[in-house]
């Protein structure tokens, strides 16, 4: 079963072209998977596209997807312009290349790591493969993935079986104007329907369209408060950051707008801003559309400001036409008109050994970061889901034999039986 809506393909076509694609189980009796298209609306929150259940995540059923919501959003012409994300699901990704050979994709760095991780650990490694994704341009990422090699050679083959314009910011496309590295707003929406996904699947469907249409409802009526042409509040949090690390570099003027910019501190960084073309040599500016502390810098010395050059997508009148389109109501089951065809029978049940499972499997990486939290707190500390109350001082944190009430009490009672055994 496939579902995208109307208003929902309309305000996708109004943003930017980047989807986020993820699968995650179904927790009714029959089972199965749900599959996601998630886009970014103009203040970098989830907009959902598209959704299916299918039996499973194959390439068939990847296939399957892919092809509707292709035809839904305007042919292949159209979607070879978009950046898809996923977590290198199974057999998506033969998918993607069967269907649209030439389209950006990008792989998800938490879950990229958390597969290194499994072969590969340690603080430097970690730390050296995540800087190696936020590399902005070439030179920085070759320079990390040398150090890499000098601590592990084996790490960095494994990480150079994978093309890094698959994980590395260095590598990534301009057309998005978009640099995220991790799969989030679908991983945020999997997280909303979590309720729905224990329903029979007419049920699910129904909700999360009800979701749809409120979230639509909510949004149009979120931004009145903002003037024409404001910057969206999340786009202005980027913008400020960018503001606070313009305080460490200063610029030469070369021409009227062109600029060479250094850091204060490391005399070997150097960058060439162009704020005509709107260019810097750093690519985080072309990445996203919101301009990098280098660039803020040479528009302070013009004494100009910088959210006057925030491009049009992350203004208010983008959010208001994104959200303009309506989900339209419907009516229920009463009104409902009976067709001559037979009944659309359920599909067939996997019953699955041992207990069915509510939660989903975590990975080592999420185990060991858990572990580390209660290790940290012995607050946390709990047995079969329930906080490790001290049932003699009703505390939190330990239990009666490491209790001092318990300690006291009971050396008060050793006390009064010694002097008992020692009276007449």
């Amino acid at each position: 079963m496939y579902m995208c809506l109307e208003g929902c393909k309309q305000s996708f076509l109004r943003c930017r072209r980047f989807i986020g694609l993820d699968g995650c189980f179904l927790k009714g009796y029959y089972g199965g998977m749900i599959l996601a298209a998630v886009g970014r609306d103009p203040n970098d929150q989830m907009l959902p596209i598209a959704i299916a259940v299918a039996e499973g995540e194959t390439k068939d059923s990847w296939l399957w997807f892919l092809k509707l919501l292709i035809a839904d959003l305007g042919g292949k012409d159209f979607c070879q312009t978009i950046t898809f994300m996923s977590d290198q699901q199974k057999g998506l990704l033969p998918a993607i290349d069967e269907l649209l050979p030439n389209v950006e994709q990008r792989f998800c760095v938490r879950h990229f790591y958390s597969n290194f991780r499994k072969r590969y650990s340690g603080k430097a490694l970690k730390d050296l493969m995540w800087k190696a994704a936020k590399a902005s341009y070439h030179q920085e990422w070759e320079k990390t993935m040398r150090e890499i090699r000098s601590i592990n050679p084996e790490a960095h083959k494994y990480l150079m079986r994978t093309p890094p314009r698959h994980w590395s910011k260095s590598w990534f496309r301009f057309d998005s104007k978009c640099d995220v590295l991790v799969n989030n707003m679908s991983e945020t929406f999997n997280s909303v329907i979590l309720g729905p996904r224990e329903k029979p699947i007419v049920t699910m469907f129904e909700e999360i369209r009800c979701y749809l249409m409120e979230r639509w409802a909510r949004n149009r009526s979120k931004m009145i408060e903002l003037e024409a042409g404001a910057v969206l509040p999340n786009i202005k949090k980027k913008l400020l950051k960018e503001r606070e690390r313009s305080r460490f570099w200063m610029c030469r003027v070369s021409g009227y707008m062109l600029f060479e910019v250094y850091n204060r501190n490391q005399t070997s960084e150097q960058y060439t801003v162009n704020l005509d073309a709107q260019t810097c040599s750093c690519r985080r500016w072309m990445l996203s559309g919101i301009p990098c502390c280098h660039a803020i810098t040479c528009y302070m010395d013009r004494k100009l400001d910088p959210d006057d050059y925030i491009p049009h997508f992350y203004r208010k009148e983008a959010y208001v036409s994104c959200y303009e389109p309506l989900i339209h109501p419907t009516n229920g089951q009463n009104l409902w008109e009976t067709t001559p065809y037979p009944d659309i029978l359920p599909p067939p049940m996997r019953k699955m050994p041992g207990r069915p499972k509510k939660s989903r499997n975590k990975g080592t990486y999420e185990k060991a970061k858990g572990a580390n939290e209660k290790a940290k707190d012995p607050s946390l500390v709990t047995r079969k889901g329930k906080a490790n109350n001290c049932i003699i001082c009703k505390q939190v944190g330990h239990n009666k034999r490491s209790c001092k009430s318990n300690a006291n009490t009971s050396q008060g009672e050793t006390s009064s039986q010694a002097a008992t055994q020692s009276g007449p």
